[in-house]
C-alpha cells in the first residue's frame, strides 16, 4: 500500500518514552516499508510510461501524436527532474544522519566511559561500606562486653560494701539495755545508706554507658542507611540512563536504515511532494541528532548538564 501526499503530511510518530527524545521503532520501520512501496511503484509506473512511450513513438505518427508525445516526455522529465531533487534532498539528510550518528556513537562512548567510572566508585563504597559494616559489629560485641563487665563490677562493689559494711562494725558503745535497739538501728541505716549509694552510682554509670553505645549503634546505622540509600539511588540512574541512550541509538540506527535504503517512489498520483519528503526526512534527522546531544549533555547521575 503507498502513500498519499496527505498521508507523509499527517504522519506522526510516537516518543519511545513521554518527555523524552526519539521516536518508537515500531513506528520507524512501518514507516520505511511503505515508503519503500511507494517508491517501487512510482519507479514501475515510470518505467511502464517511457514504454509505452518509446512504443508510441515507434509505431506511430503525424502531428497530433508528436503533440502526446512532446506531453509525455514533458512530463517524464518534470517527473525525473522531481526525482533528482528529492535524491537531492536523501542526499543531504544522509549526511545530516551520517553526522548524527557519530555524534551518537561519541557521547555513547563518553557516557560509557562515566558509567565504568561510577561503577568503580559504588563498588569501592560498597566495599568501605562492608568494612565498616564489620568495624561496627566488632564495636558493638566491644561495647556488649563493657557493658557486661560494668555489670559485674557493680555486683562485685556492692557485694563488697556490704561485706564492709557487715564485717566491720562501728565502735558503738552500749551502756545500757534502752541503747542496744537505737545502735542496731543506726548500723542498718548505715549500711543500707552505703547500699543504696552504691547501686545509685552503678546504675547511673550503667545507663551512661548503655546510652553511650546506642546513640553511637544509632548514628552508624543511620550512616550506613544514608550510603545504602545513596547507592541504591545511583544504581537506578544509570540504569534509567543507559535505557535512554540505548533507546536514543536504536532511533538513530532506525533514521539511518531509512536514510541508507534504495530511493523509490509511489504510483502516480501517489507520490510526496519534493517539500513535504524532505520536511520528513530532516524531521528524523533532527530528532535523531537531539537524541545524541541530550545523551551528550546528560551526566551519570541524571541531571541535565
Amino acid at each position: 500500500m503507498s502513500l498519499t501526499l496527505e498521508e507523509v503530511r499527517r504522519v506522526r510518530f510516537r516518543m519511545a518514552r513521554p518527555r523524552e527524545t526519539g521516536y518508537a521503532v515500531a513506528d520507524v520501520d512501518n514507516f520505511i516499508d511503505k515508503v519503500e512501496e511507494s517508491f517501487a511503484a512510482f519507479e514501475n509506473d515510470r518505467d511502464l510510461l517511457r514504454r509505452e512511450l518509446e512504443s508510441a513513438g515507434t509505431n506511430t505518427g503525424g502531428a497530433d501524436n508528436s503533440a502526446e508525445l512532446n506531453e509525455a516526455r514533458a512530463a517524464i522529465g518534470a517527473k525525473d527532474q522531481e526525482l533528482e531533487s528529492l535524491r537531492a534532498e536523501l542526499e543531504r539528510a544522509r549526511q545530516e544522519a551520517s553526522q548524527a550518528r557519530q555524534e551518537a556513537d561519541n557521547a555513547h562512548a563518553q557516557v560509557s566511559g562515566r558509567v565504568d567510572e561510577q561503577i568503580e566508585k559504588l563498588n569501592a563504597a560498597n566495599q568501605e561500606l562492608q568494612r565498616r559494616n564489620a568495624e561496627l559489629e566488632a564495636q558493638n560485641e566491644q561495647l556488649r562486653s563493657q557493658l557486661e563487665t560494668t555489670r559485674t563490677e557493680l555486683n562485685q562493689a556492692r557485694n563488697d560494701r556490704i561485706t564492709n559494711a557487715g564485717g566491720q562494725p562501728q565502735q558503738i558503745t552500749v551502756h545500757a539495755a534502752e541503747d542496744a535497739a537505737p545502735a542496731v538501728t543506726r548500723l542498718l541505716q548505715m549500711a543500707t545508706d552505703q547500699a543504696s549509694t552504691l547501686v545509685t552510682e552503678a546504675e547511673t554509670e550503667a545507663a551512661r554507658k548503655i546510652a553511650d553505645a546506642e546513640q553511637r549503634a544509632t548514628e552508624i546505622k543511620t550512616d550506613a542507611r544514608t550510603r545504602a540509600e545513596r547507592i541504591e539511588s545511583e544504581a537506578r540512574v544509570n540504569a534509567e540512563q543507559m535505557t535512554s541512550e540505548a533507546e536514543a541509538r536504536a532511533s538513530v540506527h532506525a533514521v539511518f536504515g531509512l536514510l541508507n535504503s534504495t530511493p523509490h517512489i509511489g504510483r502516480t498520483g501517489a507520490l510526496p511532494g519534493r517539500t513535504a519528503m524532505a520536511t520528513l526526512l530532516h524531521r528524523l534527522a533532527r530528532g535523531a541528532f537531539a537524541a545524541a546531544e541530550e545523551a551528550t549533555v546528560t551526566d551519570v547521575s541524571g541531571q541535565p548538564g
